[in-house]
């Protein structure tokens, strides 16, 4: 029997997928399920009108109302069956403390009673102080945009927030000692698994903020377009969850914006430790194409701890990305090149796809360290 714990997000349905399926897969596996969280769309919309006390659930765009009626219906189904814990993931506000208070006081804390909600997800430290305070049986946890990585920040959000279960920064699920040093306070950990945000990536901060602020993602160039830098990115393989048993309680799947049958291959590549499994349908955040073709079983154990600390002579994802020649990506391979040449030619791909100032080439071209683009929009 797996023992561990997951926490699973309510995705995107599609076709013939429902909320009813959603609800009798997991079942399958409700003792590993510790929560199931969601993200409620029209919670998300008011984050800049503290005014808006009544929120119809209607909006403009079919897709997200058809999403949010999901979410309701899930809500009402699931009660007393899954912990269910809704994300506010807003950071950073453009009005007065007495607005935010207003808020939640008149908008989340009515929703949350009305639904039964189990918990929370903030990023706000405020907004998790207000909501302790109103509702103290409220079981809440911080984000990962939260960016907490000391045990003093931890105790000062368990003192004020009551809060006791916390997810680390992406990147330290790729850093046993720091989650060694944070589960040593005693807290629980919860944490991110297949996310693909790069190790040490400058634009990470940044593309938080933009979404705390505006609730939109940031538009700006991403190591995506660096087929190596996907060996270098934040999430794991499967078979690693052994290593970090110790420091990690719960192990967080990302999803909520795939279909459910994604969301089903994913965690159960996670259940069940599979290492044949491709990493690039099981990865969000990275583009499609040539990542497609990496299994599980070619990252190397090195890259869970290694920490990037010797990239300038170390090569290995650049070595693993290049000498890689699987059918899925052979068309992407159309001669060899010395490790000078490789080099050489990456270095001129950043700097053309900068000199070009085109969204189009940044944002929908895969770059397979060759230069060969391939757009997938045409």
């Amino acid at each position: 029997m797996n023992k561990r714990k997951f926490s699973v997000p309510f995705p995107t349905l599609v076709n013939n997928e429902s909320v009813d399926k959603f609800i009798q897969y997991f079942l399958q596996f409700k003792d590993s399920v510790e929560n199931i969280y969601l993200g409620i769309p029209f919670l998300g919309s008011n984050y800049h009108n503290p005014k808006g006390k009544y929120i119809p659930f209607v909006s403009k765009y079919e897709i997200i109302q058809r999403h949010t009626s999901e979410c309701i219906e899930f809500l009402e189904k699931s009660q007393g069956t899954f912990k269910r814990i809704i994300t506010l993931n807003s950071g950073v506000y453009n009005y007065t403390l007495s607005d935010l208070i207003e808020y939640i006081d008149y908008i989340i804390i009515p929703f949350l009673d009305k639904y039964s909600i189990d918990g929370v997800i903030c990023t706000d430290f405020n907004m998790a102080c207000r909501l302790h305070e109103m509702r103290p049986q409220l079981e809440l946890h911080t984000s990962c945009n939260c960016f907490i990585e000391t045990p003093r920040e931890m105790d000062m959000w368990h003192q004020y927030a009551g809060i006791s279960v916390f997810n680390p920064p992406r990147e330290f699920i790729r850093r046993p000692d720091k989650l060694k040093e944070m589960r040593a306070t005693g807290y629980k950990l919860k944490h991110l698994v297949n996310e693909s945000c790069m190790f040490g990536c400058p634009q990470n901060k940044n593309h938080v903020m933009a979404w705390a602020v505006d609730n939109t993602e940031f538009g700006s160039q991403c190591h995506h377009n660096v087929t190596s830098n996907f060996f270098r990115g934040v999430s794991i393989v499967p078979r690693w969850m052994k290593q970090l048993d110790p420091y990690v309680d719960i192990y967080k799947i990302s999803g909520r914006r795939v279909p459910f049958r994604v969301l089903k291959e994913t965690f159960e590549a996670y259940y069940y430790e599979k290492d044949n499994i491709n990493m690039g349908r099981i990865t969000f955040g990275a583009k499609p194409g040539i990542y497609m073709g990496f299994l599980a079983s070619e990252f190397p154990d090195k890259l869970l701890t290694c920490e990037c600390k010797d990239c300038k002579n170390c090569h290995l994802c650049d070595k693993i990305a290049r000498n890689s020649h699987k059918e899925s990506r052979k068309m992407f391979f159309k001669k060899d090149y010395t490790e000078e040449e490789y080099r050489n030619l990456r270095a001129n791909i950043t700097r053309d796809l900068i000199m070009q100032r085109s969204s189009k080439h940044i944002a929908f071209c895969i770059d397979n360290e060759y230069g060969e683009f391939m757009e997938i929009l045409g």
